[in-house]
């Protein structure tokens, strides 16, 4: 199993540069004049993607028992789960709130976002907790896991939830650029 960081405070590599907050703000601007539609209406244009951030806190002294809950527990069934088209956990590693996690989807539709939970994935995840199942009273393992259950609950339960939409004509996503690079081609037929 592949592990993330629980939490880095060496920031010694890192530079900014006074207009470095510009360029998101700029691009966070671009997908609010593309989409030009109530997000309603978005849900279903093809050209979009709805994308939910849930952010959360988890303080430093329980990191080490609340990671390795998410990986072997929330992990494994987001990734199954066939309404996500993508998914990332986000470990905060700069900036002023250094206890902070995210939770990232990407969805095809702002719907989508009502199946998310466990019960929504279907066999996939029904599968995956048959072979792994959470140990259950009288297991070794246990008291450890309740206990890193209930830190997690505890702290997923005060989380944030944004939710945007993300035009594809503005997007690269591993490495494929989608739509047009520049300004959009005049269309020849309008005869202006």
């Amino acid at each position: 199993m592949t592990s993330f960081p629980v939490g880095s405070h060496d920031n010694s590599r890192l530079l900014i540069r006074p207009c470095a907050l510009l360029y998101p703000l700029s691009l966070a601007l671009l997908g609010l004049c593309l989409s030009g539609t109530p997000a309603q209406a978005q849900e279903e244009d093809p050209g979009t993607r709805s994308v939910v951030i849930a952010t959360f806190e988890v303080p430093y002294h329980v990191r080490d028992k609340v990671v390795p809950y998410i990986q072997e527990h929330e992990v494994p069934l987001q990734r199954l789960n066939p309404n996500v088209l993508t998914y990332r956990v986000l470990v905060h590693r700069w900036g002023s709130d250094g206890a902070e996690l995210a939770y990232y989807w990407e969805l095809e539709e702002l719907a989508d976002i009502d199946s998310l939970g466990v019960e929504d994935c279907g066999q996939p995840c029904e599968e995956y907790r048959k072979e792994h199942p959470e140990p259950e009273e009288g297991d070794e393992r246990y008291e450890e896991f309740k206990e890193a259950e209930r830190l997690y609950q505890k702290y997923y339960s005060s989380h944030r939830d944004e939710i945007y939409v993300a035009p594809m004509e503005a997007a690269k996503t591993e490495g494929e650029i989608h739509g047009t690079v520049g300004p959009p081609e005049e269309d020849e037929s309008e005869g202006n």
